[in-house]
This record gives structure tokens, sequence and C-alpha cells, in this order.
């Protein structure tokens, strides 16, 4: 019989991100239980090098790598069943928790559950990243293991949890750490992402104003919209739609517009101007671009038709400096001819030359690149210099004279 182990924190969220990035069917993180005691089973001793053995064997490779650097993070329910191997790093749950807060992950390993997940992932995130978090959670992508900010991600698989699942959960804690900070963020977290950056977009727009974001009240993703054409009948799905109103947004990135392709044919083409299979290749991706853009066209027509204002958010929206903010200036517009919520606080933050700097970088360490990184690490120097959070700071310099 091979170990029993639970895995917790950082190493629950990664074996969880193994079993979404396989896009396994009937997923074992489903299979519900209580938080077991570790056993070394048949060998009667821990060994790292064992213990690396059965990750790898249960498909969970980015795991294997056990040390002090990169330790094993372990669920125990007392402090007497700590594992006591180097790069194994324990975390007691002798109380607290509602019953089967645990998972399987099958091959005599269990993990906390997502719900746990995001409770124990809240003291070790920024308010921002947690919502992300919550966001792909509950939606229908899932980051890559090993490299969740540039790494591959996995589309079209089934939410690992729920909004109410979350709270379920967290309403069920006591004494936890991360249950505070969890209990905030929720509020941010929406069911249905379908992507990162579709999670970027909603988190800034529900974010509060002290963390950055924009505060323009409660959105739902991807909520279909029946249409009418003809003798036929369907739904669309406007990305993002502001609760209670007809207003929204569509992010069109023109990722699913293989322009590469179509570069890739017309060079090869040009190589070979007679050749007629260098012809129809250039031919069939330029039909498959313009059957995607199309596409967008006839989704943003028929929403029209349904009275749905839906704007369109491209990628230069999200990395041209201040133009995300001169969307957002837009979107207010939109809302205020319908909307009952107070808008005032959103339009005096966009007028902050301090906001808006502090804001572009927040956008940009939430995107999935390279330079998401150099953006956070602008932002933690900024405030590390500075005492207090991010709201005492800017109530300090009179930016929130009138928002307090």
């Amino acid at each position: 019989m091979p170990y029993c182990i639970t895995l917790s924190g950082l190493s629950a969220l990664c074996a969880l991100r193994c079993v979404r990035h396989a896009k396994t069917r009937n997923a074992p993180y489903l299979t519900r239980c209580d938080l077991l005691s570790p056993s070394a089973g048949e060998h009667g001793r821990w060994s790292t090098k064992r213990l690396s053995r059965q990750l790898i064997q249960a498909n969970l490779s980015p795991l294997a790598q056990v040390e002090i650097s990169n330790p094993l993070h372990i669920a125990v329910p007392h402090e007497s069943h700590r594992l006591r191997i180097k790069g194994v790093r324990n975390h007691i749950y002798s109380s607290g928790l509602p019953p089967q807060a645990f998972v399987s992950l099958g091959d005599a390993i269990y993990a906390s559950s997502p719900e746990l997940i995001f409770v124990e992932m809240a003291s070790l995130m920024s308010p921002a990243v947690h919502v992300l978090l919550g966001m792909e959670l509950c939606g229908c992508f899932s980051r890559h293991p090993n490299n969740p900010r540039t790494g591959d991600i996995t589309y079209f698989v089934e939410p690992a949890t729920n909004v109410h699942k979350l709270r379920a959960l967290i309403q069920s804690c006591s004494g936890i750490k991360g249950i505070k900070q969890a209990k905030k963020t929720l509020d941010c977290v929406v069911d249905n992402a379908w992507s990162p950056i579709e999670a970027v977009i909603a988190t800034l727009l529900v974010l509060p104003i002290y963390e950055l974001g924009y505060d323009l009240g409660p959105i739902d993703l991807n909520v279909p919209i029946t249409t009418s054409h003809g003798a036929t009948r369907s739904a669309r799905r406007p990305d993002i739609l502001f609760r209670g109103t007809s207003v929204g947004l569509n992010y069109d990135g023109l990722d699913h517009v293989d322009l590469d392709s179509v570069v890739r044919a017309a060079s090869q083409h040009a190589l070979m101007p007679g050749q007629m299979a260098s012809k129809r290749e250039l031919d069939d991706a330029l039909h498959q671009a313009r059957a995607g853009i199309l596409e967008d066209k006839h989704r943003d027509r028929e929403l029209m038709a349904q009275g749905i204002k839906a704007l369109t958010v491209s990628k230069e929206d999200l990395f041209e400096r201040g133009a995300f903010d001169r969307l957002v200036l837009q979107v207010i517009s939109a809302l205020e001819t319908e909307s009952t919520y107070d808008y005032s606080d959103a339009r005096l933050a966009l007028k902050s030359p301090l906001l808006a700097k502090l804001r572009q970088d927040k956008l940009w360490s939430l995107l999935p690149t390279n330079e998401g990184l150099r953006a956070t690490a602008r932002l933690n120097r900024f405030f590390a210099l500075r005492s207090g959070t991010v709201e005492d700071y800017l109530l300090q310099k009179g930016v929130f004279e009138r928002i307090a």
C-alpha cells in the first residue's frame, strides 16, 4: 500500500490544476472526504524519494521535486501526525473545518477541496490575485500547474466549485488562517469566467477603488441572451453584463482568429506563387480568419437587437497606458442612463493622476505576461516605501477625501 497523504495550500492548488489541465472527466476532485491521518503504508517509514515517486505515478509530476526550497504542503489532523522529513511543510487542522472539506485525487493522495484552497490561499495572495483565483476555481479554464502566469491555459473544463459553495464553506469555518480575507474577496468573485483575460477584466471592474479597481457594482459573466433570427433561435453570451442593466462588455482579443496561420500561408505562397497547394492553404486560412471575425460581428448585432449594449474591449485597451480608463468612462456613461448604482466615486477616482498610474500597473500586473511581473515589482516597491495599506496611503494623500 502506498503512502496516504493530504495536500494543502499551494500543493493542493497545483494538484487541482494538474487534474483540470488533463481535462479528466468525472474529475476525482468531486469526491469529498474528511481529513485522514498520513500513513507510511507498507514501507513503515517516510522517504522523500518514495513520496516523489508516488506523486509522479499519480500524474502530479509538478509536485515531485520535494525539497526545502520547494516544499510539499501537507494537511494533518493533529500535531502528533506531522511528517518530519525534509521538504515537507505541515499544516495542522485539529478543528475549525466543516465535514468533507477535502477531496480524493486517487492513488491514496488527498487534497484540500477547491473551497478550502480558496481560503488557504487568501493569506498568500493580494486581494486582486485572490479574486482571480476565485474566478478560475469557479470558471471554465485552468492555469498551468508549473507556470500559472504565462503557461498554457486549459479551456472548456468544468468549474471546480462555485460562489455558493465557497460561501458555504467560509461560513462553516472558524479560526482558520485566511478566513477574514476570503470573506472580503469572495464578494468580488463571479461564476462562469471562460478565460484568464475575461477574469482580469471582471476583477478590475468589481474591485473596490482602494484596491485599485473601478467599483462598478455587481456583474454576471457569460449569461445567455436569447435571440431570434428567422425560423431559428439561439443564445448569445456577452462576456460581461452589469447586473440589472443592458450594458455589457465583450473582449475581442482576436485570439480565436488564427492570424498567424494567415501570415504563414501568405509567406509560403509568396515563396511558391505558382503552386496550387500553397494558394489553397492561403485561401483556407483567410476563410477561417474571416469566419471568426464575422461570428463576432453577428454576435454583437444580435445582442444589440435584443437591447444589449455590449462595448468591445480590445487587447490594445489592456496594454496601452490609460486606454482602459477611457473605456471605463464610456461604460460609466452608458450605465448612468439606466442604473441606480452611484458612480460618483468611480468618476472621482478616474480623475486622480496618482490612481491612474497605480491602477495601470495593477492591470498590467494581473495580465498573463512577463510585463505583469515587472508591474507587480513596481507596485511592491512603491508601497514598500510607505507604511500602511494602499487605502491608508491614498487617504493620507487626499485622493479619497470624498471617496472615504
